[in-house]
Protein backbone atom coordinates (compact mmCIF):
# COMPACT_ATOMS: atom_id res chain seq x y z
CA UNK A 1 0.00 0.00 0.00
CA UNK A 2 1.09 3.54 -0.25
CA UNK A 3 1.76 5.37 2.32
CA UNK A 4 1.34 9.32 2.60
CA UNK A 5 2.05 11.47 5.69
CA UNK A 6 -1.04 12.95 7.75
CA UNK A 7 -0.41 17.05 7.24
CA UNK A 8 -2.09 17.26 10.91
CA UNK A 9 0.28 14.55 12.57
CA UNK A 10 3.09 13.98 10.20
CA UNK A 11 2.86 10.55 10.69
CA UNK A 12 2.44 7.72 7.57
CA UNK A 13 -0.93 6.14 6.87
CA UNK A 14 -1.31 3.55 4.12
CA UNK A 15 -4.21 3.78 1.74
CA UNK A 16 -6.13 1.61 3.44
CA UNK A 17 -6.18 3.64 6.74
CA UNK A 18 -7.64 6.55 5.03
CA UNK A 19 -10.46 4.39 3.56
CA UNK A 20 -11.18 2.72 6.37
CA UNK A 21 -11.70 6.12 7.86
CA UNK A 22 -13.85 8.09 5.73
CA UNK A 23 -16.19 4.66 5.11
CA UNK A 24 -16.17 4.29 8.88
CA UNK A 25 -15.26 0.77 8.85
CA UNK A 26 -13.24 -1.40 10.62
CA UNK A 27 -9.63 -2.33 8.79
CA UNK A 28 -10.56 -5.72 9.61
CA UNK A 29 -13.37 -5.65 8.15
CA UNK A 30 -12.14 -4.80 4.64
CA UNK A 31 -8.84 -7.23 5.05
CA UNK A 32 -11.36 -9.66 5.38
CA UNK A 33 -13.97 -8.54 2.43
CA UNK A 34 -10.49 -8.89 0.31
CA UNK A 35 -9.47 -12.30 0.64
CA UNK A 36 -11.53 -14.95 -1.38
CA UNK A 37 -14.40 -16.73 0.43
CA UNK A 38 -13.12 -20.12 1.67
CA UNK A 39 -14.61 -23.24 1.12
CA UNK A 40 -16.02 -25.57 4.03
CA UNK A 41 -15.98 -28.97 3.58
CA UNK A 42 -19.43 -30.14 4.52
CA UNK A 43 -20.24 -31.27 8.09
CA UNK A 44 -21.19 -34.64 9.47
Amino acid sequence: MSLTASPSSGRAHGLLARVCRVWRAARATVYRQRLPSRVEPPGR
